[in-house]
């Protein structure tokens, strides 16, 4: 981990952040209810499973590099190990639905933490090469913008990754997630939100989510320390970096 910085005891937890409608008939024809909830430590075991099932596999940056299909036996013990270690600090959100049975069932994950101003120098050295690229991209955009000082901030909310369900996604979980994490930065105390938008489907959602536009790379211009394209073949045209400022403690939810 990069640091131990947990969710506050004076949060309440779990919370619920947003409800709302699905924008489209389910197969049995009914509209599912929704809602954006806190992710709660029972949820480890599912949310890892979500995330190294549909997060690996969809990610453009991921696909491009065929991650999924080639990430070894351990690098996929360990990412679960660290997803759900996240998850014990109390601060992903989890798009919710009771369809099709009545009961809690997780559409939609927004894996989250606290990055710290200082934290880049105590990343730790993975061998695996592809885990490097990514790591170095959420520095090099990170690099282009001081957001310490442009927002004044010495700390903020960011993502290992934002996913839904293949059969929930078109109703609107995206920005719905990305509206109730702001609001669980808000309720941690915090005042800024942000990470790197990879494609295009989760950069229109966090447009429609208001989170500021800071910096759009063409992933022609991603490149590794010797000058090497890293994501050569990528689906997706540009990298985005994108944040949303907001009220500390302010009681807006749902």
């Amino acid at each position: 981990m990069v640091n131990e910085w947990q969710r506050p005891e004076t949060s309440p937890y779990p919370r619920v952040y947003r409800r709302f409608k699905g924008k489209k008939p389910m197969p049995d024809g009914r509209v599912a209810d929704f809602w954006v909830q806190d992710a709660t430590v029972d949820m480890d075991e599912e949310i890892a499973d979500h995330m190294m099932t549909y997060f690996s596999r969809d990610e453009p940056m991921s696909r491009s590099l065929n991650y999924h299909e080639e990430m070894s036996d351990e690098m996929r013990q360990m990412g679960k190990a660290h997803m759900k270690s996240l998850v014990h600090k109390r601060l992903s959100v989890v798009a919710m639905t009771d369809w099709p049975d009545g009961k809690p069932h997780v559409a939609g994950v927004n894996l989250l933490y606290v990055f710290c101003k200082g934290d880049e120098k105590n990343i730790p050295q993975i061998p695996d090469k592809k885990i490097k690229k990514f790591q170095r991209v959420m520095f090099l955009t990170l690099e282009m913008v001081d957001v310490y000082k442009k927002y004044g901030v010495d700390k903020f909310t960011t993502a290992l990754g934002l996913s839904v369900k293949p059969e929930f996604r078109g109703q609107n979980l995206g920005v719905e997630i990305l509206k109730g994490r702001a609001q669980m930065t808000s309720a941690i105390g915090l005042q800024l939100t942000l990470n790197n938008f990879t494609g295009f489907a989760s950069q229109k959602q966090a447009e429609r989510a208001g989170y500021e536009l800071l910096v759009e790379l063409p992933y022609s211009e991603v490149k590794d320390e010797e000058g090497n394209e890293m994501f050569p073949g990528i689906e997706a045209k540009t990298l985005q970096f994108r944040a949303k400022y907001v009220n500390p403690n302010e009681d807006n939810f749902d």
